[in-house]
């Protein structure tokens, strides 16, 4: 029973996990500026929207539904985000492991500890805000239920008539994931072709055109031309611009705190991967050499030293390593590996060209890496991948602590292993992925706490603002700054565009003189 809904109760534990944080968001930023589009009528929201898409950006139904939930009461929200990103960890368990609910519970832990390991400089910008989850959560959720769907229709070898429907949805989303729906399709299509030596059908054909039908809508809108042509970029030259963001990248993708946890757990899967599935002993120990420079490197921050190109050297090593890995698998029969670095590299390639680039471009990336991690751990859990991973997080977070307890399990695996004993292999597996979920709480335990400190301000304030307008918005109006900033995205006392906004939120009139403490 319990191994029958343990995806379930995986995903049911991460809804519940998440919505501690979720009960404490308020709005930040951009909230203040769309919740606008609901202050008119009918022709006056479809308005804003239509003037939105010509000078801003092509995110026509993620911004639908941000100014929809800015419109009713924000518990609704709260909700669905949760639900999101439990729906995030049962679709890409199942993707990760289709056929084998066994190790999907395995893969289901992974991806929860993925999400509660993201750093408070992500989640701040893209997962626990209205406006931010609905540009990075949304899309994200789609495409991995769309994946999904992609997954059961090579398992079963049945297209489905609403596959079409899920690409355009997953593709008419955001620009990085427009980018991965398209580029998943036409992976799918290469795969039925020449792996699987089946015709392609109309429908399916039908499905990549619609794909590329619902990017093209947004990263072809108007607003993406007229934005990029107004917006400030850090270099002038296209050249310099790539140049820039190569480094830029190399400080954040490569080598920053906020991925070390998801690179070595992917390093790690990969190692034991190539340890289990090569037959050269070159090849093995060349590889695990490269993974041990690796995780040196990404552990002593040499990054103001190093240079354009040997960042580039850096990522080519990262990719071989990892690449070679998803080959094995690719080889035989398990292309999620591949697709998934192929998207996770390609959302980071993608962003090359753009002005801008921060830490909630990484959400894509930390979720295909995780479910490379996903697909390739449960496979090696008795090797004692999992226990290693462990003790390398508990030294990421200063965590160390929980260590002894990993290496306990791994004495139990080997000597299970050594004397035929299902009993200590399992014992030690499930200390190893205990203790992982153990130092994951812990790590989180700080934003469930910064949040719930957030909101009791911005609460406040919210009551302040009330009695101020009682009293007939005489004088300066006091309000609060949040004491957490790592805990919230921007306010107007961040940036000064949001003041206006803010007045207008708190429908409060526009000379009115806000007083931050």
């Amino acid at each position: 029973m319990i191994r029958k809904y343990s995806l379930f109760l995986i995903a049911f534990s991460v809804f519940i996990i998440t919505a501690l944080v979720n009960v404490h968001v308020r709005q930040y930023g951009d909230d203040f500026f769309y919740a606008r589009f609901m202050s008119g009528d009918l022709p006056y929201f479809f308005t804003r929207h239509l003037e939105h898409y010509f000078v801003a950006n092509g995110r026509v139904i993620v911004h639908l539904l941000v100014t929809f939930f800015l419109g009713i009461p924000t518990y609704f929200w709260m909700f669905i985000n949760s639900v999101m990103l439990a729906g995030m960890v049962y679709f890409g368990a199942r993707i990760a492991v289709y056929e084998d609910k066994t190790l999907g519970l395995y893969s289901a832990i992974i991806l929860g500890i993925a999400i509660m390991l993201l750093d408070p400089e992500i989640t701040r910008q893209s997962v626990y805000w209205l406006t931010g989850s609905f540009n990075y959560v949304y899309p994200m959720f789609l495409l991995l239920v769309y994946w999904f769907l992609i997954r059961r229709m090579l398992k079963t070898q049945r297209m489905r008539g609403y596959l079409p429907a899920f690409a355009f949805l997953s593709a008419a989303t955001v620009e990085q994931a427009s980018l991965m729906t398209f580029g998943l399709t036409l992976l799918t299509l290469i795969e039925i072709k020449w792996m699987q030596k089946r015709k392609l059908g109309k429908l399916l054909l039908g499905t990549l055109l619609v794909a590329a039908i619902g990017m093209l809508t947004v990263i072809a809108a108007p607003g993406v031309f007229h934005r990029a042509s107004v917006e400030d970029s850090p270099r002038n030259d296209l050249f310099q611009l790539i140049e820039h963001n190569i480094y830029t990248q190399g400080s954040t993708f490569v080598f920053s705190e906020m991925m070390a946890p998801y690179l070595l757990f992917a390093l790690l899967s990969a190692v034991g991967i190539i340890m289990k599935g090569s037959k050269r002993l070159l090849v093995k120990w060349s590889t695990m050499g490269l993974a041990l420079t690796w995780l040196y490197l990404m552990t002593s921050d040499p990054m103001m030293k190093w240079n354009e190109n040997q960042i580039l050297l850096a990522y080519f090593l990262l990719v071989f390593v990892l690449g070679y890995a998803a080959l094995l698998a690719l080889k035989e029969g398990n292309s999620v590996p591949m697709v998934a670095l192929v998207l996770c590299f390609g959302s980071q390639f993608m962003m090359l060209v753009s002005p801008v680039y921060g830490p909630r471009n990484l959400v894509f990336a930390i979720v295909m890496l995780s479910l490379y991690t996903a697909t390739l751990l449960p496979r090696l859990n008795a090797k004692g991948i999992s226990i290693l991973a462990a003790c390398g997080v508990g030294f990421l977070f200063d965590v160390t602590w929980f260590i002894p307890i990993a290496l306990l399990g791994l004495i139990f695996l080997l000597f299970g292993r050594y004397a035929n004993k299902s009993f200590y292999v399992n014992t030690g597996i499930i200390l190893g992925y205990t203790i992982l979920l153990a130092i994951a709480i812990t790590v989180f335990i700080p934003t469930v706490e910064g949040y719930a400190s957030n909101a009791q301000v911005f609460d406040r304030n919210m009551k302040l603002a009330q009695a101020y307008k009682a009293e007939h918005q005489s004088g300066e109006l006091i309000q609060y700054k949040l004491p957490h900033e790592q805990y919230a995205w921007v306010m107007p006392y961040h940036n000064s565009y949001y003041h206006p906004y803010y007045n207008l939120y708190l429908g409060l009139k526009q000379r009115t003189k806000v007083m931050w403490k």
